[in-house]
């Protein structure tokens, strides 16, 4: 050990310097291993999944240097504290941007469901104003068929103008017979809504019958093997 004229002791100052050398390269170290723990991004949008770092206040006092002066290691805490900073920094911009743009895509979002809402209420309101309109028609024909039909019931109900009854017919002198005929079978077909039936119109006939032609016909009117079916047996048997 070395003494100076006073009696200090000289310090082998290589001594120093390799010291703080270590100490310096200590803290390189230390700067480069450190790692930080790390989690991925909650965005679901594939084209900004990131992973963000975990910060905690002690990551900022992380680093021991042993052996080291004061000054060294402010330096090094002064160097992870920025470290630390600017990776916030970064994180804090990439999470606004995510921000951002995920708002943005939001608001597109929104606006395509709003304009397809629209077109679908015009379609709405389009098909409501088409079906009001067919059901004017089908109302409108409802009341036309209606009107007909009680037209058509009017008129099966109106009488026909009634024509005189033909004379009785006795011996076929007076009236002649062929005259009677043409106006008794004229008086059924004018007024058939009075001789709906061949019923009503065998009676009829019989009832404009006396005398000879009378006695003539009621046996086959009574006969139950050989009754009349129709007006025209009648006329054939006169």
């Amino acid at each position: 050990m070395a003494c100076d004229a006073q009696g200090h002791v000289i310090r082998d100052r290589s001594q120093d310097q390799g010291q703080e050398t270590q100490s310096t390269t200590s803290n390189e170290d230390c700067l480069e291993s450190h790692t930080y723990n790390r989690r991925e991004t909650l965005l679901e949008d594939p084209e900004h999944q990131a992973t963000l770092c975990i910060w905690e206040l002690k990551d900022l006092s992380v680093f021991k240097l042993p052996n080291a002066k004061g000054s060294t290691w402010i330096q090094a805490q002064r160097e992870a504290a920025l470290q630390i900073q600017k990776q916030m920094m970064e994180d804090y911009d990439h999470v606004t941007q995510l921000y951002n743009t995920t708002l943005q895509k939001s608001r597109e979002e929104k606006a395509t469901y709003d304009d397809n809402i629209s077109q679908l209420q015009e379609v709405i309101q389009a098909h409501e104003q088409t079906m009001a309109g067919q059901a004017a028609v089908v109302k409108y024909l409802e009341n036309e068929k209606s009107k007909s039909s009680t037209t058509r019931n009017r008129e099966s109900h109106q009488k026909s103008t009634k024509i005189p009854d033909p004379p009785t017919l006795t011996d076929g002198i007076e009236p002649a017979y062929d005259d009677w005929s043409i106006k008794i079978k004229m008086k059924l077909e004018a007024n058939l809504d009075d001789f709906p039936t061949p019923a009503l119109q065998m009676g009829y006939v019989q009832s404009r019958l006396g005398g000879k032609a009378s006695s003539h016909i009621n046996p086959c009117l009574r006969s139950t093997q050989n009754k009349f079916q129709t007006v025209e047996e009648m006329f054939e048997v006169l």
